[in-house]
């Protein structure tokens, strides 16, 4: 599996951008969501942009409005850093979701353990 590329650091793309694009890019932007879809860097630098910002612009407007929505997890990454997820609506009805609909549900075609697998 090929692994996606990594996204452009926010710190460099916020000293760089000027204050008018990326308010222009926040403006278009619908929440942490792109399209509806909760995407990556890696896809989104391949969709096209908002009118008139460009791909740095508009990650940067993205991951912006995803801050709120960032949970850390009690695991660290490569770096030794905290993983954060973010939980954006249509992940947390899906999950609601399969909450639901898997309540009592979920099950193996035969027994896990036979009596003459025990002991």
């Amino acid at each position: 599996m090929k692994l996606p590329l990594s996204p452009p650091e926010l710190v460099g793309l916020l000293t760089k951008t000027p204050p008018y694009e990326l308010v222009h890019a926040m403006r278009m932007q619908e929440g942490g969501l792109v399209h509806g879809d909760y995407m990556h860097w890696d896809e989104l630098r391949h969709r096209p942009t908002p009118e008139g910002v460009q791909h740095e612009t508009w990650w940067l407007a993205v991951r912006m409005a995803r801050q709120g929505l960032l949970k850390q997890l009690p695991l660290l990454d490569k770096y030794n850093q905290p993983m954060v997820v973010a939980m954006p609506e249509p992940v947390l009805r899906d999950l609601h979701h399969i909450d639901q609909d898997a309540a009592g549900r979920v099950s193996l075609p035969g027994d896990v353990v036979n009596p003459a697998d025990r002991d």
